[in-house]
């Protein structure tokens, strides 16, 4: 939908095809942000679902860091050694 929404915009403004192409890559440009967010956070929730399914494949990856951001189970002092 991220993608799809310049596109649709950009057929329902009618006008000549150079302010049309101007319209549409401002938009491309608007949207790209909030779609790369939801690609990492897409990213981040199958790793989280990966972790749970298999126990221990995050803390094995990222370490102790990730598990500390993430479930706050580890206290600084550990993170440190």
């Amino acid at each position: 939908m991220y993608l799809l929404s310049p596109i649709i915009i950009h057929f329902l403004t009618t006008s000549s095809n150079r302010t049309l192409f101007h319209i549409f890559f401002i938009e491309m440009l608007i949207s790209l942000p909030s779609f790369i967010i939801f690609w990492v956070n897409i990213k981040v929730f199958k790793n989280l679902i990966y972790d749970y399914a298999t126990n221990n494949h995050m803390n094995r990856k990222y370490g102790l860091w990730y598990k500390y951001i993430i479930y706050g189970s580890i206290s600084p002092k550990e993170l440190l050694k």
